[in-house]
């Protein structure tokens, strides 16, 4: 059994038009398998634009279930091959921008050092407007990544539509989780207030 998994993350800008963005996903897909990639990642609403900018009933309709055309899709082409969003509002300064996605990526980062193992992270990349004009739109700023079970980048992704693909060492987690041991020495015994909205 091989100890290594090649994964990719798909970075790309999204439509209105459903068929026009997973014909993107699809092409980014395509990419990343031929490049050898096992798993691939792609950015969470990768379908439409990003339609958490504003409240619109009607954006419900846009849901599909599991087994829907969407999934059907991407299950046939995974079978062929058998292999969350952030942005700036274009209002914000330069710092402002600067540590919001630095804040962003640590944050994801460190998911990879609590548990010892490596984080994929899809983002989308490109501008989509407000179509509700109360704001101005997002500006998406990519920055797509893969890194390992210490936090470490293994491949960063600019500002552009891009594939990263990366060879994981499967037993890199283990021998990780050895030396930090942060899981095995955890005390769920003491969790228990965890559980309560007040401590008495």
């Amino acid at each position: 059994m091989s100890t290594t998994l090649t994964v990719a993350v798909v970075q790309q800008p999204a439509w209105p038009d459903k068929a026009q963005s997973l014909s993107a996903s699809e092409e980014g897909i395509r990419s990343a398998a031929k490049q050898g990639a096992q798993l691939v990642l792609l950015q969470e609403l990768h379908a439409t634009h990003y339609f958490c900018q504003f409240e619109d009933p009607a954006l419900f309709d846009l849901a599909e279930p599991l087994d829907g055309p969407t999934g059907q899709h991407l299950a046939a082409l995974a079978k062929e091959l058998d292999p969350t969003a952030i942005g700036w509002d274009p209002n914000d300064d330069g710092e402002e921008k600067s540590r919001q996605k630095d804040a962003w990526t640590v944050i994801q980062r460190a998911h990879g050092v609590a548990n010892g193992l490596p984080v994929l992270v899809a983002n989308r990349v490109g501008f989509e407007a407000d179509h509700s004009g109360v704001g101005d739109g997002i500006q998406f700023w990519g920055g797509s990544f893969v890194c390992g079970p210490q936090g470490e980048l293994l491949a960063h992704a600019g500002e552009e539509t891009e594939q990263l693909v990366v060879q994981l060492d499967m037993a890199r987690s283990e021998n990780t989780r050895r030396i930090w041991p942060y899981l095995r020495d955890r005390r769920v015994d003491a969790y228990g207030d965890l559980t309560r909205r007040y401590r008495d």
